[in-house]
C-alpha cells in the first residue's frame, strides 16, 4: 500500500501529525560530496581493538546472509506502529508536531562537503534527531502532549588516526523517574510529560537494567563503498576469517569458571528472512562499484569472485588460500576493509548485546541484524539515502526494531536473572578473598561499598568496550604465598623466574573474553624484585616459545574508572624448571594511547624510586612490556589485597616514607589504599605521581589522605 494511502485510512489521526508524518516518511536527505581539498580518500579502517581480538569463539561472526527483505520489515514495523496507535485512538496531536518539519529541513541545507568519517557522522545527525523522535513518539508514549524523545543518541569519537566513528542509540536519560517518586529534577523537566505518559515503562526499566544500547552505527568515509560487503560472502564456504592473534606463546591452564549463556534471540526477527545464494553465481573479475539498489544488481555486486575462492593470497597469505587479515597490504584492499569494517561492528554489537548493525558511509547505508545462536549477520540491500524511496519511514522503521527487539530481549534477561536468583544459596558463603582492588564484583558493582551510587557499565575509550568481569579461582597448582609483598629476606623463586623471563603470554578470561590464541608481550624494562637477577636482552619476536621461556597471564577481571588505561586482576603462572606449573595473583595495567603509555612510565620510574630505596609499602613490580603486535604498554605487578584501609597510621606513615623519597603521588582516594589478609598496607597507582614535591604540596596530601582515612 502506498504510504500515503495508509497514513489516510487511520482515521483518529491528526491532520497536522498525518500531513507531517508523510512529510518524514518521504524525506531523503542531499546527496554528499567529497571536499575538493582536504577531503580523505583513504579506505583504511583502524587497527583491530586489542580486546577484539579475545572475543570467545561462540560469539564470533561466522556468516554473512543476504536477506533484501529486511527494507520492507522496517516499512511493516512502522505500519504496525501506527496501526496500533490509531486502534488506541491516539491522534497525535502534539503542540510541537512541527519540530519535526523545522529539523527535515535543517537536515535539508547542510551543505558543507565532508571531509572524514567525521563529517559522515555530523550529516547524520540530522536523521537521527528527528528519525529517533518519530520512533519514540510512535512507540513508547503517544499519548504524551510534546513532540519529544526519550532515546539518547551517543557517539564514540575514537582517538586512533584509523578510528572508525561508532554511534549507537540507547541510554534513556530518566529511566530512574519511571519508578522513583521523588519529582523529576529540574534539568530533565522537559522529560516529565513523555515520562507520565510512557506507554510502557517496565520495558524500559529492565532495558537500561540489562541492555543499555539499542543499536550499532559503524560510519565510514565517502571513499568507501559499502557494496564491498557483499564480496564477504564467499567465506562462508570454508568459515570466516576469526580477528585472534597468531601467537603459538603457551596454554594457560586458568580458565573461566562461569560460561556465559549467548543470546536471546528474538526468532521472530529473523526467521522468516530468506538468503539470497549468490555464492553460485560469482564471476570471474570483480565488477567496479555502480549504483546499486534492487536484489538483481546486489546479486551481480555480490557475484565478483566465482574463481577466486582462493584469490591474490600470495606471499601475504596464510599457505591455505586465506590472506593474512591483520597485514598492512590486506587491510589496504577494498576486501580488506569491508572484512575489517563488519568484524568490528560485529564486536561492538556483542560488547553492547545489541541485534541491529548498521554500515553508513554516507551515501550508502546497509542494516544488519545479528543472530547470535547461529553466528550470522544477515544484511539488507544497499539502501542509498538521497534517492531511496521511503528513505525517513525505513529509517523510523529501523529505529522501532531496534526498540522491540532490545525491549523483548531486556525481558528474557530479567526473567533468567529472576530463576538464578532463585536458585542461588542462601546464606554467608562467599569467599571473603573473593576481590582485590576497587574493581567490578562481577555483578556491576563498584568495590567500594562507600559508593552507594547506581551500577554503572564499563568505561569506554578507543581500546573498546569489554564484558562484564567474572570472579576466578586458578586451576592448576598454586604453593607459596599467593599475594603479597615478599618480606623478611624471603625470597619467592615464583617471581625470581618472572624477572628472569622476557616474554609473556596474556589470555582474557573473563566476560565475552575466552582467548584462543594469545596476546604476545616483550619486555622494555626489568622487573623490581629485589632477588631478580638481570635478564638477557629481549629474544628476538618469534611466534612460538617454550615454557621456560615466558610466564602466562590470565586476566580474570576488569576494573573500571581507572586514573590510567586499563586495570586487570590477573593469575600469573609459571613453569618452572621441574615441570610444575605455580601460580601468583597479579595486577596487568594497559596503557593504549600515548599519554597513557607516558603515565605508565612515568608509574615505572615512581616504582623504580622506591626500590632503590627499599620502600615496601608498594607493589613489585615485575616488569613492563609491549604488545609485540602494535597494541597496548603493560605494567605488571604483585596483587597486594583489597581496599579496606582501617589501618590509619600504618598509611600516613607509608605515605611520609614515599615523600621522603622524593615522590608527590598525586592521586590519593580510597581505591588507591590497599590492605593485605596479614594487614600489611600498600599504596597503589603512581601513574601521576611527580618528583621533588615541596613540603607545602607534601602537607596537603598527607591532610588529603587523614581526611579519607576519617571517613571511613
Amino acid at each position: 500500500m502506498d504510504p500515503t494511502d495508509f497514513l489516510d485510512s487511520l482515521t483518529h489521526i491528526d491532520e497536522r501529525a498525518r500531513a507531517q508524518l508523510k512529510l518524514l516518511f518521504n524525506w531523503n536527505p542531499r546527496e554528499l560530496k567529497l571536499a575538493k581539498k582536504g577531503a580523505s580518500h583513504s579506505r583504511r579502517t583502524r587497527d583491530p581493538l586489542f580486546y577484539d581480538k579475545h572475543l570467545a569463539g561462540h560469539l564470533q561472526l561466522r556468516q554473512i546472509r543476504i536477506s533484501p527483505s529486511i527494507s520492507q520489515r522496517l516499512l511493516d514495523r512502522v505500519d504496525a506502529t501506527l496501526q496500533s496507535v490509531d486502534n488506541e485512538r491516539i491522534s497525535l496531536a502534539l503542540e510541537d508536531v512541527f519540530k519535526l518539519d523545522k529539523a527535515r529541513r535543517a537536515g535539508a541545507h547542510q551543505g558543507k562537503p565532508m571531509i572524514n568519517e567525521a563529517s559522515v557522522v555530523k550529516a547524520y545527525e540530522a536523521t537521527a534527531k528527528f528519525v529517533g523522535e518519530a520512533a519514540s513518539v510512535l512507540l513508547l508514549h503517544p499519548a504524551a502532549s510534546s513532540w519529544s524523545t526519550i532515546l539518547e543518541w551517543s557517539t564514540n569519537r575514537l582517538h586512533s588516526a584509523r578510528a572508525v566513528p561508532m554511534e549507537w542509540v540507547g541510554g534513556i536519560p530518566t529511566a530512574d523517574a519511571i519508578d522513583n517518586p521523588l519529582p523529576i529534577p529540574a534539568d530533565e523537566e522537559m522529560y516529565r510529560d513523555v515520562v507520565q505518559n510512557l506507554a510502557d515503562g517496565q520495558s524500559i526499566v529492565r532495558f537500561m537494567k540489562h541492555l543499555q544500547v539499542l543499536a550499532i552505527w559503524e560510519f565510514k568515509s565517502l571513499s568507501v563503498a559499502v557494496q564491498n560487503i557483499f564480496y564477504l560472502q564467499r567465506y562462508n564456504l570454508d568459515g570466516f576469517p576469526r580477528q585472534t592473534y597468531r601467537n603459538e606463546v603457551g596454554t594457560c591452564s586458568t580458565h573461566r569458571s562461569i560460561e556465559d549463556p549467548t543470546g536471546p534471540d528474538i526468532e521472530d526477527l529473523t526467521s522468516e528472512l530468506e538468503d539470497v545464494p549468490v555464492i553460485d553465481l560469482l564471476p570471474a573479475t570483480r565488477p567496479p562499484p555502480p549504483r546499486l539498489t534492487k536484489t538483481g544488481a546486489l546479486i551481480k555486486i555480490a557475484a565478483a569472485l566465482a574463481d577466486e575462492h582462493h584469490h591474490q593470497v600470495g606471499s601475504e597469505g596464510n599457505g591455505e588460500g586465506e590472506p593474512d587479515m591483520f597485514s598492512d597490504e590486506y587491510i589496504d584492499t577494498e576486501e580488506g576493509c569491508a572484512l575489517h569494517w563488519v568484524q568490528q561492528a560485529w564486536c561492538e554489537a556483542v560488547k553492547h548485546d545489541a541485534t541491529v548493525v548498521v554500515f553508513h558511509s554516507g551515501n550508502y547505508e546497509v542494516v544488519g541484524l545479528r543472530h547470535r545462536g547461529s553466528q550470522t549477520l544477515f544484511i539488507s540491500n544497499i539502501i542509498e539515502p538521497p534517492t531511496q524511496k521511503e528513505y525517513g519511514k525505513l529509517e523510523t522503521g529501523l529505529y522501532i526494531m531496534a526498540i522491540e527487539d532490545a525491549f523483548s530481549r531486556a525481558k528474557i534477561l530479567d526473567e533468567r536473572q529472576s530463576l538464578e536468583k532463585e536458585r542461588e544459596p542462601t546464606g554467608d558463603e562467599g569467599d571473603d578473598d573473593e576481590r582485590g582492588q576497587d574493581g567490578d564484583d562481577g555483578n556491576g558493582r563498584d568495590g567500594d561499598e562507600g559508593d552507594k551510587s547506581p551500577p554503572r557499565k564499563i568505561a569506554r575509550s578507543e581500546r573498546g568496550g569489554r564484558g562484564k568481569s567474572v570472579p576466578q579461582k586458578p586451576r592448576g597448582r598454586n604453593t607459596g604465598a599467593q599475594r603479597g609483598r615478599v618480606r623478611d629476606g624471603r625470597v619467592d623463586k615464583v617471581l625470581q623466574l618472572v624477572g628472569s623471563r622476557n616474554i609473556a603470554a596474556i589470555f582474557l578470561r573473563y566476560g565475552i573474553y575466552d582467548t584462543i590464541s594469545p596476546a604476545c608481550f616483550i619486555r622494555t624494562h626489568p622487573s623490581l624484585y629485589m632477588h631478580t637477577q638481570p635478564s638477557l636482552p629481549p629474544s628476538p619476536e618469534k611466534l612460538s616459545y617454550r615454557p621456560d621461556e615466558h610466564v602466562t597471564l590470565a586476566l580474570i577481571s576488569e576494573y573500571k574508572d581507572c586514573a590510567t588505561g586499563v586495570v586487570h586482576d590477573a593469575v600469573l603462572e609459571v613453569h618452572t624448571d621441574d615441570g610444575k606449573c605455580q601460580t601468583r595473583s597479579a595486577v596487568v595495567k594497559f596503557a593504549f594511547e600515548e599519554e597513557q603509555q607516558a603515565r605508565l612510565a612515568n608509574e615505572y620510574q615512581a616504582y623504580e624510586r622506591f626500590a632503590s630505596k627499599g620502600i615496601q609499602e608498594v607493589p613489585v613490580i615485575l616488569g613492563m612490556y609491549r604488545d609485540v603486535d602494535g597494541g597496548p604498554r603493560a605494567l605488571i605487578m604483585t596483587h597486594e589485597g583489597s581496599v579496606l584501609p582501617t589501618q590509619r597510621m600504618a598509611f600516613v606513615q607509608a605515605l611520609r616514607k614515599i615523600h621522603a623519597a622524593g615522590i608527590l603521588h598525586n592521586d590519593i582516594r580510597r581505591r588507591n589504599l590497599l590492605l593485605s589478609n596479614s594487614g600489611e598496607v600498600t599504596i597503589i597507582d603512581f601513574d601521576r605521581a611527580s618528583r621533588n614535591p615541596s613540603p607545602a604540596a607534601m602537607a596537603r596530601e598527607i591532610a588529603e589522605l587523614e581526611q579519607i582515612l576519617g571517613e571511613l
